[in-house]
């Protein structure tokens, strides 16, 4: 039992959440359905984002993104969480748009004492008012991770000779509580800005910062 506990409170601390691309829908049209964005910001440690996205117009607006995610650490690129999936507009009134988001994610976090891979899922819902120069919107979601890989240091394996590697259900997760906004710059850049609050769930203790904080730029080509 000490040895699951063990495992599953590493699980639990691979959970860095780095939110999803900060849309405007009013802009989003056939002539720059690309998009490119750098972001920093606060999550658990500081972290910088770099991703793609393209949006399509089908029954209603979708965009579509992958993005790579690090801390800012003494090793860069030991730690890493690579996004993928999409966002699309489910209903609009007048300016207020409500939007869903679903993402997938791979983590990877490494110490001196192991090694998770760790899988997951994002989902949320947003709703905001947009108009073509700026947004505001509110997000509700959830960061669940469902599996973790994890294989052990020798340091490890020698002070528990029985400890397992291994694929394990992941427990915990977090709900998200925050606001997004951003302001275009000129006729293509745009400026964002992300600030929420973490709080874990399933009997989890919270983070010692339960907060996030993002800003960044997007370039739409």
């Amino acid at each position: 039992m000490k040895k699951i506990v063990i495992l599953i409170t590493l699980s639990v601390l691979s959970i860095v959440p780095v939110y999803s691309q900060n849309v405007n829908w009013s802009w989003l049209n056939e002539e720059n359905p690309n998009h490119v964005h750098l972001k920093i910001g606060y999550d658990f440690g500081v972290t910088t984002q770099f991703g793609y996205s393209r949006s399509f117009k089908l029954i209603k607006p979708v965009l579509f993104t992958v993005d790579y995610s690090f801390p800012m650490g003494h090793i860069i690129f030991d730690d890493y969480k690579i996004r993928y999936g999409g966002q699309a507009e489910i209903a609009e009134w007048k300016n207020f748009i409500a939007s869903l988001k679903l993402f997938g994610n791979l983590k990877r976090h490494e110490t001196e004492l192991v090694r998770i891979f760790n899988f997951g899922i994002e989902p949320s819902i947003l709703i905001g008012y947009y108009k073509p120069s700026w947004h505001l919107a509110l997000e509700i979601g959830i960061i669940k991770p469902l599996t973790s890989n994890i294989k052990h240091s020798e340091v490890v394996k020698e002070n528990y000779p029985t400890i397992h590697d291994g694929w394990f259900k992941s427990a915990g997760g977090y709900y998200i509580y925050g606001i997004q906004s951003s302001k275009t710059i000129g006729d293509s850049f745009d400026l964002s800005f992300r600030v929420g609050l973490t709080n874990a769930y399933s009997n989890n203790k919270d983070a010692m910062l339960p907060y996030y904080a993002q800003i960044g730029i997007m370039k739409r080509f």
